[in-house]
């Protein structure tokens, strides 16, 4: 089949004319809706981006999930530690009233021998000594003492 090329008719040489006229005015139209296109697609959902912060987020959990477990861990070690405080403030506090009783009783016979007159003190010093009864640990520290009555 051979195509025989017609000649153009006066209407279709006026109607390319008046498009080629209008190109420029077309063209600006063109990239007018190229541009609204674009802006309406960057306020569409990016798979890409959304899949890449839905990835961030589960690292995220994952690191939260350590973060709650160290928590936890050091909740736990407080706790312990909270208890080892309390023993050990009862045990420094049953300590301390130990040794204000032991005070309080040298303290009484101490004063008790110094309210005596300067000859009764020189005849009462070996008595003094005898009165007291002192029990001292292996470096010396006063652990236990009481006054011995009537003697």
């Amino acid at each position: 089949m051979v195509h025989s090329i017609a000649p153009e008719s006066e209407e279709q040489k006026s109607i390319f004319l008046y498009q080629l006229a209008h190109l420029p005015e077309t063209i600006k139209k063109l990239e007018e809706k190229v541009n609204t296109l674009e802006v309406a697609q960057r306020r569409q959902l990016d798979l890409r981006g959304f899949i890449e912060h839905l990835l961030a987020v589960e690292r995220d959990l994952k690191q939260e999930e350590k973060f709650l477990a160290e928590i936890d861990r050091l909740v736990a070690e407080n706790q312990r530690l909270a208890e080892q405080f309390e023993k050990e403030r009862t045990r420094l506090a049953k300590r301390e009233k130990e040794l204000t009783e032991i005070y309080e009783l040298l303290n009484t016979t101490l004063n008790d021998f110094m309210h005596l007159e300067s000859v009764a003190k020189l005849a009462s010093l070996g008595d003094f000594i005898h009165r007291m009864e002192i029990t001292v640990d292996q470096f010396g520290n006063v652990m236990k003492s009481r006054r011995i009555q009537g003697a």
